[in-house]
């Protein structure tokens, strides 16, 4: 191997950036496009779409993007900000309940928030687990939750757009 190959495998960052939660979240404005705000996230760096991720016939290879091919850096940094977006649940389910509920107008606001930020958890979820199968670092469990996954966001998905204009809110971590 040329020293100018070892240099860059040391030096290789990840193609997507690595982002505190309250600076990726994407659970404030309007729901109904949740989808896409996720896409930005996770996806657009990748040069990949909710519609290719979804694509349910097989795995979608990611290749490389600008000449560089993934590697375990991009797969890190898709699980700790994946972890980040799961860690919220629990603070969304909280402010449903100190609110009143999801019946009252502030509740109804952070269960939109809740049903955003599980697109945006699902989509790292399914973009993490087809990095792992193209790193060859997934066994046949790792497929079967892909599918899971995968059939989780479609639904979600679902829920969010079927709440078009509804207003919803973020957490603070």
């Amino acid at each position: 191997m040329s020293r100018d190959v070892n240099i860059h495998k040391l030096i290789k960052k990840s193609i997507i950036k690595r982002l505190e939660y309250s600076d990726f979240q994407i659970s404030d404005g309007l729901s109904g496009n949740c989808s896409k705000k996720a896409e930005r996230v996770f996806l657009t760096p990748y040069n990949l779409t909710q519609v290719t991720v979804l694509n349910t016939g097989s795995p979608t290879p990611i290749g490389p993007v600008n000449g560089v091919a993934i590697d375990k850096t991009d797969l890190d940094v898709c699980k700790k900000m994946s972890r980040a977006a799961i860690d919220a649940e629990d603070s969304f389910t909280t402010a449903i309940d100190e609110s009143g509920g999801p019946k009252t107008e502030l509740g109804k606001q952070f269960q939109n928030g809740k049903i955003c930020n599980k697109v945006l958890k699902l989509t790292a979820s399914v973009l993490c687990l087809q990095m792992e199968i193209q790193l060859g670092a997934a066994n046949s469990s790792r497929r079967k939750k892909l599918a899971e996954q995968i059939t989780k966001l479609e639904e979600t998905i679902l829920i969010d757009q079927a709440a078009s204009g509804q207003k919803q809110r973020s957490v603070e971590l």
